[in-house]
């Protein structure tokens, strides 16, 4: 390039001290493989007025070193092989023929399907090469369609969290239904309606034998008139509120069966009030029920930031726009249960996206 600019007065530096000798004629060149390249590189200097030659440290020279590989890379087109640091010699391959060796090796006769890191390493191990292999591997497998309907699932949230915030005791419910469980109850029941209150926790639940809406709506009254036969759950203490259900909902803790039978301070001191004074008692506690359920609410509001904080640190963004053609997860509420081979497909389509909604919800249909 130097002669080709017609410079007669040249700087060359080189990293290799043994090079450098070699060409100011202080060392001689012994090995056979170099003599042709250290003629060559003579020649090119005798056709300079001045030529000095210094030798700076690899440290120092790590640009040059760069430059030397991207130009070696850029000239790959006028070469039909390329030799590799590891000493290989590889084929460097045209457009069409590159596409054509991935494709083979990738879901050809031979194929494994592998991921596009495993492909270019395999088809580099093959002995070929172009300048674009690994990102023109990487984009391949992504629009396989037999990897897309084989691949794992996708465990990353793609939208954040979204706290349902309320402010009063079983102003909002949440309901689902476990199931089909086997064996069944020995009331031959197979499903489980849960329903657990946003704001203080407290939880009900009922057996099913078949999930339907007349028994889901007839919950709606069940839920209303609360009962003690989840006692155990609605007496235990819960960190997002940092009080009991039960508190929360009467104002004051559950009295116990143990602590009739062991009475406590409290039972030994509501032992020996008169039926007014435990009522002015009892009023005093319902007073304050109001403060009570406020600095829950402020628990509880701390509690899910928190929570929204963390989850946020594992979402990876998706979202489709109208039109978009996608698959859907296929697998069983249940994912324990396997419901077929490890050769089943993994996700079912193709779909596309009629309608968006807010939260990361989508209408799809059949393409």
């Amino acid at each position: 390039m130097a002669v080709e600019m017609g410079i007669q007065d040249l700087d060359v530096y080189g990293d290799s001290q043994l090079v450098i000798s070699q060409l100011l004629g202080e060392y001689e060149v012994k090995k056979e493989d170099l003599i042709p390249y250290h003629k060559h590189a003579s020649r090119l200097l005798d056709k300079f007025d001045i030529v000095r030659l210094s030798h700076v440290l690899r440290s120092a020279n790590k640009m040059a070193n760069a430059l030397a590989g991207i130009a070696a890379t850029l000239a790959l087109g006028a070469e039909e092989t390329i030799r590799s640091f590891d000493k290989l010699w590889s084929r460097c391959l045209e457009d069409e023929e590159a596409a054509k060796t991935i494709e083979e090796f990738h879901s050809g006769i031979y194929g494994a399907h592998q991921s596009g890191s495993k492909l270019h390493e395999r088809i580099k191990r093959m002995g070929y090469y172009w300048p674009s292999m690994v990102q023109d591997c990487m984009e391949f497998v992504k629009k396989c369609e037999a990897c897309q309907f084989h691949a794992n699932f996708i465990h990353q949230p793609p939208e954040p969290l979204h706290p349902n915030v309320t402010s009063l005791p079983f102003e909002g419910w949440g309901l689902d239904v476990f199931g089909p469980i086997t064996p069944k109850s020995s009331g031959v029941h197979a499903y489980t309606l849960a329903a657990t209150d946003y704001f203080s926790k407290w939880a009900e639940a009922i057996p099913l034998r078949e999930v339907e809406k007349r028994k889901c709506c007839r919950f709606h009254s069940h839920i209303s008139s609360i009962g003690m036969e989840y006692l155990k759950e609605s007496t235990t203490y819960k960190n997002a509120t940092h009080s009991t259900p039960y508190a929360l909902v009467y104002g004051v803790e559950a009295v116990l069966p143990l602590k009739l039978q062991i009475p406590s301070l409290r039972i030994a001191i509501q032992e020996g009030l008169t039926s007014d004074e435990n009522d002015k008692l009892r009023l005093a506690e319902l007073e304050a029920l109001d403060e009570k359920i406020l600095q829950a609410q402020q628990k509880l509001q701390c509690y899910q930031a928190r929570m929204s904080h963390a989850f946020i640190k594992k979402v990876q963004p998706c979202s489709f726009q109208v039109g978009d053609m996608v698959l859907a997860v296929s697998r069983p509420i249940i994912t324990s249960r396997k419901t077929g081979s490890k050769f089943t497909s993994k996700w079912d389509g193709r779909y596309v996206v009629r309608e968006v909604y807010t939260n990361g919800a989508y209408e799809i249909v059949d393409a």
